[in-house]
């Protein structure tokens, strides 16, 4: 993201990963929908963003507010799909969370890999979804659980270590 909270993106768009709009919108090289040069992403609402995450086919972007917005390949509910289609997002979508006390989480950090991904709320919450986590965000362990608030995390293909 830029200084003044904007995103931009280039690059390969097969799947809508860039957030800018419909494939047909795009160079057809050898059977890549390019885009050659920085476009804005136009992510929901008035938030600035503070940070930009990207997956395999995949993007998010976090608002200064704790909202996570995801877009690109719903192959494996990375974006928190909540039918069975897979659908594909070509423009940002946001990803709704709920704590166990039903409020709306304020989301800190995020942090995916291959078809999962992991997120973090300002109680040191963790919630998780994608191929082995899930259709939609949910509280992995409960606080009991976890003992202490996560500070931090990692995901790896098969892997999610935490840090307290």
């Amino acid at each position: 993201s830029t200084q003044k909270g904007e995103v931009l993106s280039w690059g390969c768009n097969d799947f809508g990963q860039l957030g800018t709009g419909e494939e047909e919108d795009y160079q057809d090289d050898d059977d890549y929908f390019l885009c050659l040069g920085p476009q804005t992403v136009k992510i929901p609402g008035e938030a600035r963003c503070n940070f930009v995450y990207a997956g395999t086919d995949l993007s998010y972007a976090l608002t200064e507010n704790g909202k996570l917005f995801g877009w690109g390949s719903g192959e494996t509910h990375q974006l928190a799909n909540e039918d069975e289609d897979f659908a594909d997002e070509w423009y940002p979508k946001e990803i709704k969370f709920q704590s166990s006390a039903e409020e709306e989480a304020k989301i800190i950090l995020v942090s995916l890999a291959g078809t999962n991904t992991v997120a973090i709320d300002d109680k040191g919450k963790a919630y998780g979804w994608g191929w082995d986590l899930g259709h939609d965000p949910k509280e992995m362990y409960s606080s009991a659980q976890m003992k202490e608030k996560v500070s931090n995390v990692a995901v790896a293909v098969s892997d999610i270590v935490f840090a307290f």
